[in-house]
């Protein structure tokens, strides 16, 4: 049955006005003037406070620079000889074994101990075997011996030299010796860079080890790369790159973990702050005071990529040519949420 359409429009009138005069729910959160990030950190100071504070600007400056990526890396032995050569052997998969654990390497140091001691023992038979043979022949030139103990001394000298061939190949299979009391220890760094970076990194350029706390008590220690016998791991997808830390006073030790900073081939230009302008914050944000005009300082979020020595390169941050205050930086930060002067 269909309804005249005047009840309808009356049916709805009815529900809007009781709609109306019902008891509204309050809002749970009410915005009544939205303002800005920098609105909130606005710091004007008054001369006196300015000059008490020890404040100093400096504009941000902009320098061509080299990205770096950190990689994990470990300190292992050389795979060269102590000389610095390279040789045959280090390209032998036992020479690999020297970039393993402290136990691998002391059973691997015991092997090339003994393979040394193998290698001496069929040396002196060697030696024996051919005074026989020498003794032989001039017996039998002198017609005091047979032709029978010539061979005999021969066959004695050729199985004694096939022995030391065999020694010595087993020897070189080890790889160079560990232990070199002759020489100062030397270092390297093992690098495992990802290979989605390898056409990217400059695998010939110097590099920083640091460790991987990044104690700034600890400055990085320079390391030259060096040649190797290819290596890489298919399950984590990166290939290693080698370097020898440059000074024999390493303060690392064997097998220990560090960080490599690997320069990217390209240079580009980056904005640069003093370190001492970057104040954070309890939740770790970077941030930096910029002087908007006289006297007034607004606290600008940055994003540091990398510090380089006393500066801060910046990924984000204000643009080239802003003032921002370079001393005294804690100290308004101190003014700004109540605990400074």
């Amino acid at each position: 049955m269909n309804l005249p359409a005047a009840f309808v429009l009356c049916l709805l009138a009815s529900l809007a006005a009781r709609a109306e005069n019902a008891p509204k729910t309050p809002s749970p959160a009410e915005v009544s003037r939205p303002v800005t990030e920098s609105e909130l950190v606005r710091v004007t100071l008054t001369p006196e406070a300015e000059r008490r504070l020890g404040i100093a600007v400096e504009p941000v400056k902009t320098r061509e620079s080299s990205r770096r990526r950190l990689v994990g890396a470990e300190v292992i032995l050389p795979l060269t000889s102590s000389t610095g050569e390279a040789p045959e052997t280090s390209a032998s998969p036992g020479a690999l074994l020297q970039a393993t654990t402290p136990s691998e390497l002391l059973r691997l140091a015991q092997g090339q101990i003994d393979a040394d001691v193998q290698v001496e023992l069929a040396r002196i038979q060697v030696e024996v075997a051919e005074k026989a043979l020498a003794r032989a022949l001039q017996m039998l030139q002198d017609k005091a011996g047979a032709m029978r103990v010539v061979d005999e001394a021969k066959g004695q000298y050729d199985s004694t030299e096939a022995s030391l061939k065999a020694a010595r190949a087993r020897r070189q299979l080890l790889g160079p010796a560990l232990f070199d009391a002759g020489h100062p220890p030397r270092h390297w760094i093992r690098a495992g860079v990802y290979v989605g970076d390898l056409d990217q990194l400059d695998e010939t350029a110097g590099v920083d080890v640091s460790r991987i706390s990044g104690d700034p008590m600890n400055p990085p220690v320079t390391a030259r790369p060096v040649s190797a016998f290819p290596s890489a791991n298919a399950a984590a997808a990166t290939v290693d790159f080698f370097y020898e830390l440059v000074s024999t006073n390493s303060p690392f030790r064997l097998g220990q973990r560090v960080g490599v900073s690997i320069p990217f081939r390209n240079r580009e230009l980056v904005l640069t702050v003093p370190w001492s302008a970057v104040v954070q914050d309890v939740s770790g944000g970077s941030w930096v005071y910029e002087r908007t005009q006289l006297q007034t300082y607004v606290r600008r979020r940055v994003q540091v990529s990398r510090i380089h020595g006393t500066e801060a390169e910046l990924s984000r941050g204000p643009a080239p040519g802003t003032s921002i205050v370079t001393e005294g930086v804690a100290e308004l930060f101190g003014t700004e949420f109540g605990f400074g002067k």
